[in-house]
């Protein structure tokens, strides 16, 4: 017997899950205001790195310049009167990009246009304010004249240790560097390095500080263009010597400090 025609099916009705929910509008709104928050601090932070970056470029470029300059005083015995000088003796293998520079001869400085910004850490512009000049802030103390002297500790904080290194020597001579590094608190400001040459020991020429000697007396005054010896900092001062390399340059110091 045929079994009677059965009805035709229904549109079927997903059945709701337990425990599913769907965002609000609210949580969506919550949602894209934190996304661009962090897109924001995101762009702000890579924008301040590029920037930095820049600056320290720049700066690393009028460095080069200003060292290339020293090494071709050292050869020349004279400051380069125009910057494509240093570039046709291979002082520099090319003239910096990042901007136009220039030398100065009078003032052994080189600068840039437009001048660099200032770096990680950079204070360039700014001018520290003495304590008690503001309207804020304890004021201004005065020893009294009267009794002991008073005693001063600025000097406490000056350490410097150097190293000497033969970087070259021939029967008649030998090329020199000595790197001094300021292990203290206190920045050697403007910093002059000296050592003693044995007898018979002359020196030729020097780069990266203004070099002379008196005596058996080498002195080694900062340049122009980077006269602070900064905590933790070091710089290194190139020259040649006419003489025997044996014994090696002796008693360094830094302003007077000594540098053991």
């Amino acid at each position: 017997m045929p079994l009677p025609p059965t009805a035709p099916a229904g549109p079927r009705r997903a059945r709701p899950r337990s425990g599913a929910a769907g965002f609000t509008l609210v949580e969506l709104l919550v949602v894209v205001v934190v996304l661009g928050i962090l897109a924001t601090i995101v762009v702000i932070g890579v924008g301040r790195f590029r920037t930095d970056a820049n600056a320290a470029a720049c700066q690393a470029d009028v460095h080069a310049v200003n060292a290339a300059a020293d090494e071709y005083h050292a050869v020349t015995g004279e400051y380069p009167a125009e910057l494509a000088q240093l570039t046709l003796g291979q002082y520099l293998m090319s003239t910096p990009s990042s901007g136009t520079f220039t030398f100065d001869a009078a003032s052994r400085t080189a600068t840039r246009s437009p001048a660099c910004a200032g770096g990680p850490g950079s204070t360039a512009g700014t001018v520290p304010t003495p304590a008690g000049t503001g309207s804020t802030g304890p004021a201004a103390t005065t020893p009294a004249t009267t009794g002991a002297p008073a005693t001063t500790t600025a000097a406490a904080g000056l350490r410097c240790t150097a190293g000497v290194v033969i970087e070259n020597s021939w029967p008649q001579g030998y090329q020199a560097a000595i790197t001094v590094s300021n292990t203290g608190t206190s920045t050697f400001s403007p910093w002059t390095a000296t050592w003693t040459l044995p007898a018979g020991v002359t020196l030729n020429n020097g780069w990266f500080a203004t070099v002379t000697q008196s005596g058996s007396v080498v002195t080694a005054e900062a340049p122009s263009w980077s006269t602070t010896l900064a905590p933790g900092t070091s710089w290194t001062i190139g020259f040649i010597a006419n003489g025997p390399f044996s014994p090696p340059p002796s008693d360094v110091r830094v302003n007077g400090t000594g540098c053991g």
